[in-house]
């Protein structure tokens, strides 16, 4: 059936089609026949005299090929969960037992020292997927849906800065899903995905910024929490500063300052934010792609 939104047109090789009336100025490709043309500028791209009451659709996406969903999805958000779980086990050890296990004369038991070591590795492996990810995402969105409110340079440039990137990852993913959103050819089935893509890429910049507020409440705290510490051990009889003995006095009388709140903060935050972009990286991914002229996963 005819649409007032599409112009009935014909390719160079005559096959009737239907054209968006957007669309009539860019390169399209006769899903019958496979030629790319522009309409505007083909010579037979004329609406024919007696319009069928079924006729293919000539679409923009086409001439370009579809994209892929991308690989590095899965391993990005399982990556990251695991960074956080560790990040929250940490803090909750150190949230009951005061960090009892740092006393002079002692070292990390080596279960700790083996999730210090998992933790460190999952990190790096995360920010490189990461950045692979960011890049894709929006090179896609370039290529797909003339994307154009950040280029995929900016998007991997300004990832590289630490502190910045946790935001600027949130705001970027909240941007697409707004992309998403606009896209005309976004199918009723969905705009589930994009409302939920929308919604939980607001949580995420929501959450970022408290995150951000925190760590430099805490970063304050933790210059007088020391300087206080450093006072107290003094006060008991060690003042060689540059022994491992005193700076480990210092690191447990520091511990033993710092309020409890501080420490499950420091845990819990960072878990939701963690479970919160777990979620929002599928969600996104499922929103944009469909929006793209990707099928739908099922």
């Amino acid at each position: 059936m005819t649409d007032t939104e599409y112009q009935l047109i014909q390719c160079p090789n005559g096959h009737d089609l239907q054209a968006a009336k957007t669309d009539l100025h860019k390169r399209l490709a006769c899903p019958v026949c496979e030629i790319h043309f522009v309409p505007a500028e083909a010579n037979n791209a004329i609406a024919p005299a007696t319009p069928p009451v079924e006729m293919p659709y000539g679409a923009a996406d086409l001439a370009l090929g579809r994209p892929e969903y991308p690989g590095t999805t899965e391993p990005l958000r399982y990556l990251w969960l695991f960074s956080f779980a560790v990040i929250f086990a940490l803090n909750l050890v150190s949230y009951f037992s005061k960090n009892a296990l740092v006393t002079p004369g002692q070292t990390p038991a080596p279960m700790f020292a083996l999730i210090g070591c998992s933790f460190g590795i999952a990190v790096i492996a995360a920010c490189i997927v990461q950045l692979m990810w960011i890049y894709r995402i929006h090179a896609d969105a370039q290529k797909f849906g003339n994307y154009s409110t950040i280029p995929a340079w900016a998007a991997l440039a300004v990832s590289l800065i630490p502190f910045v990137n946790l935001i600027w990852t949130a705001v970027v993913m909240k941007l697409l899903s707004n992309f998403a959103d606009q896209q005309g050819r976004s199918s009723s089935e969905n705009r589930t995905a994009i409302k939920s893509a929308r919604g939980i890429t607001t949580s995420l910049v929501v959450l970022s910024v408290v995150w951000i507020g925190l760590t430099g409440v805490f970063s304050y705290q933790s210059f007088g929490i020391r300087a206080e510490a450093v006072k107290n051990v003094k006060a008991q009889g060690d003042v060689n500063a540059n022994s491992p003995e005193f700076q480990r006095a210092v690191m447990k009388e520091s511990q033993a300052l710092t309020p409890k709140w501080m420490t499950a903060t420091g845990g819990i935050v960072p878990l939701i934010a963690g479970i919160t972009y777990f979620f929002a990286i599928r969600r996104l991914v499922d929103a944009l792609y469909p929006a793209l002229g990707t099928p739908s996963r099922e």
